[in-house]
């Protein structure tokens, strides 16, 4: 259908009731059924009258009737119980009506309020008498869908027309229609229940209304509750009526089913979301997708580094649980590491990080593996190209494990073509590492220390016992003069220029403190939930998340 074709349609499925425009791609007009849950009270009338006003309604609607033509000869003296004493139903229907000046006032305080207000007449000179105050329109009950002579004189005023169809076959709702001009008629679906059960209301009946007939259709509804008038607003109903009350517990028949103060600001409220949230129909992007899919939309092609990096990422599945049951020892560059006896570590599963190439016996323990941190400021590219070389050259045969980042960055000088090479990709965060544990196929939070890097690989590769040796960490006390086991002016990068104690400042040490505890922490745990022992076998130091054991007593036991 083109937008000239929709624009035809609605504007033939939609009337004006006072100064609205009612129908097909309108507001939902709203209307707080008043009825007769005044009680014949003026006073209550208007208390109704502004609770309809404040929580946003269009229109309030009263019902009119004459006694004496809408009450059965047979019911008449019928003894009903009333809050003003015993008396006959016709005398109780003469109770509850409101009279010419009740009407003028109610007609004056409308004005005021400047809300719409109409009733649905039950007879023909109830019409009469409604007309004096020229309603914005009538309504027409189901109770009076097949009284002829009413439809016609309704129909006579010129005025629109809401038609209530409930307790009526669709034969008799076809025969109603034909008698009334369709261009000043709005169908109203509705079950005559009160209240109705969810299995009676059949809201279906609003499309099968509109498909059939050539005029807006709304809903009646006279559930408990608010959801199936939500249900109605979404299935295309352009009115709904409910019936309002200041209190259900208030006396009359209808107040259970209707709809009190704060029940009913929620109901306008919600109806207007709903409203803006069913939209046009027309599918388009809109602006505030527009950055959301630039960032997450892939392109017809990936991106072939992308798919390249996924790729080595996803390859580290290779070393699940590779040693599994196995122990291995992490030997970093702390001072302390120095003066223990590494050699006899010959034949141990070794993963040696950072600058630990640099140490006399790293040759004679040959580590399996070999942890290089992520390149960072104030690091030159030659100063580490510079350092990679001398990697490459001290750490023989071992697999390599780096920061995916440097993937370019660490192979373009060819140093490491004939090794095993490892990428993880350091893009996560310990809340996500908490979730998923160590995964090297997963993105993992950048290690604050190149240990924790080997670690991932220890618990990744299934090692049941993981002893760590050199992780002094007691930095903070030597501020300006750092300390390893090695002659750091000796250190490649040094001679590069690069100095890691740049003195940013004690907050800056306490972060970094704060943030690698708090990795080695998560660590720790993922590994006893894993039944991974981890041990410090570091002599000194100020690292006091794992327990401590003699790196002298582990060999005891290899001897064992």
């Amino acid at each position: 259908m083109s937008k000239h074709e929709k624009t035809q349609k609605e504007a033939a499925r939609t009337l004006t009731i006072g100064n609205r425009t009612v129908g097909q791609g309108q507001p939902v007009y709203i209307i707080a059924e008043i009825g007769i849950n005044h009680n014949g009270d003026l006073d209550t009338a208007k208390r109704l009258i502004d609770m309809a006003k404040a929580a946003g309604c269009d229109a309030v609607k009263f019902q009119k009737r004459t006694p004496e033509l809408c009450v059965p000869a047979e019911q008449r003296d019928l003894k009903r119980d009333t809050p003003w004493g015993m008396m006959t139903y016709l005398e109780y229907r003469h109770r509850v009506e409101f009279g010419f000046e009740q009407y003028a006032e109610i007609n004056r305080y409308c004005k005021e309020r400047q809300i719409a207000w109409f009733a649905s007449c039950w007879d023909e000179p109830s019409v009469d008498f409604i007309e004096q105050f020229a309603p914005v329109a009538y309504k027409i009950a189901s109770a009076s869908l097949t009284d002829e002579a009413l439809l016609r004189r309704v129909n006579a005023t010129g005025r629109p027309m809401m038609l209530s169809t409930g307790m009526s076959t669709i034969e008799e709702i076809r025969a109603a229609v034909q008698t009334l001009d369709q261009s000043r008629l709005l169908l109203c679906h509705t079950t005559s229940a009160y209240p109705c059960k969810a299995e009676e209301l059949n809201l279906r009946m609003i499309q099968t209304l509109e498909n059939e007939f050539k005029c807006p259709v709304g809903y009646s509804g006279h559930e408990v509750g608010l959801q199936v008038t939500y249900a109605a607003v979404a299935m295309g109903a352009c009115m709904v009526e409910r019936h309002i009350t200041l209190d259900r517990a208030m006396w009359g028949t209808d107040q259970a089913a209707s709809v009190e103060p704060q029940g009913l600001i929620r109901l306008v409220r919600d109806i207007r979301v709903i409203e803006k949230a069913l939209g046009t129909g027309e599918k388009k992007v809109y602006e505030s997708e527009k950055p959301i899919r630039a960032k997450l939309r892939r392109s017809a092609a990936i991106e072939p580094q992308a798919m390249e990096r996924l790729q080595i990422v996803q390859a580290n599945s290779r070393l699940k649980d590779r040693h599994a049951g196995q122990r291995c020892f992490i030997l970093a560059t702390g001072p302390s590491i120095k003066d223990q006896p590494v050699r006899q570590l010959a034949g141990e599963h070794c993963i040696a990080v950072s600058n630990f190439f640099v140490h006399p016996d790293y040759r004679a323990i040959r580590p399996r593996y070999h942890c290089i941190a992520p390149f960072h400021a104030p690091i030159t590219e030659d100063g580490w190209q510079d350092w990679l070389k001398e990697a490459s050259t001290a750490t023989g045969d071992a697999e390599m494990f780096f920061g995916l980042r440097d993937v370019d960055r660490n192979t373009r000088a060819g140093y490491f073509d004939q090794r095993e090479k490892h990428f993880l990709n350091f893009a996560g965060s310990v809340e996500q590492l908490e979730a998923h544990g160590v995964d090297l196929t997963r993105i993992l939070p950048s290690p604050q220390s190149v240990t924790i890097m080997a670690l991932y690989g220890a618990i990744y590769m299934g090692f049941k016992e993981i002893y760590l040796l050199g992780c002094d960490h007691d930095w903070i006390l030597h501020l300006n003069s750092s300390t390893h086991f090695y002659d750091e002016s000796q250190h490649a990068l040094n001679r590069g220029g690069y100095n890691e104690w740049f003195a940013p400042g004690l907050d800056t040490y306490f972060k970094d403190y704060l943030s690698l505890w708090k990795q080695y922490r998560t660590l720790g745990q993922i590994a006893e939930r894993r039944g991974v022992r981890v041990v410090n076998a570091t002599r000194g130091g100020l690292l006091d998340v794992f327990p401590r054991a003699p790196f002298e007593s582990l060999l005891v036991q290899k001897a064992a």
